[in-house]
């Protein structure tokens, strides 16, 4: 996984700690989840 993959990651679980509106950990969890199969397809 690559550096920027990590900081995102790292973004998400800081953002998701913070209990955030569930709409906008859905939308994180999407990005995340975006963020994994590119880092699996490079």
């Amino acid at each position: 996984m690559d550096i920027n993959s990590m900081k995102l990651i790292r973004l998400v679980k800081k953002a998701l700690s913070k209990k955030h509106s569930s709409q906008k950990q859905q939308e994180l969890r999407k990005r995340l989840d975006f963020a994994m199969s590119q880092s699996k397809q490079a």
